[in-house]
Order: C-alpha cells, then sequence, then structure tokens
C-alpha cells in the first residue's frame, strides 16, 4: 500500500468525509476505500468508453466482404 498526499478544498474535503462516514461509519480506512472506489470506477468507465468507440470505429469502417453475395439465408441452411 502506498502513501500518497492530496490537497483538497475544504468543501471537497468535507464531502469525502462525509461520503467515507455514509458509506464505512468511522472505521479506519474509509477514505482510503471511498477513493479507491473512484478511481476503480473512472478507470472501467474509461475502459468502456474506449470499447465504444473502437466498435463505432470498426462499425462505420464497415467489413469488406471482397464482392461475395448471397441469393438467400436458404443457401447456408439445410
Amino acid at each position: 500500500m502506498g502513501v500518497m498526499t492530496i490537497s483538497l478544498k475544504k468543501e471537497d474535503e468535507e464531502a469525502l468525509r462525509k461520503l467515507a462516514k455514509l458509506k464505512y461509519g468511522d472505521k479506519k480506512g474509509a477514505i482510503a476505500k471511498v477513493i479507491a472506489e473512484a478511481v476503480k470506477r473512472e478507470l472501467t468507465g474509461q475502459e468502456q468508453e474506449n470499447a465504444r468507440r473502437r466498435a463505432i470505429e470498426i462499425m462505420e469502417k464497415g467489413w469488406n466482404l471482397k464482392g461475395w453475395k448471397y441469393k438467400g439465408r436458404d443457401e447456408f441452411y439445410d
């Protein structure tokens, strides 16, 4: 576990402490847990956003099927 020192505006610090107390009570490490959860949530959101962008790029680019054509679905099924 690492140690970090951060500076927050007074109102942000108060909000963080209030949130930690609401979620975890007066337990030791409550603030660290709230911060860790927020970081994980942000990273997960970024990963989902990146995946969404990649999917949209692929869809916009389309697929090159090299002129392969078929008449209907029945060509593929017995």
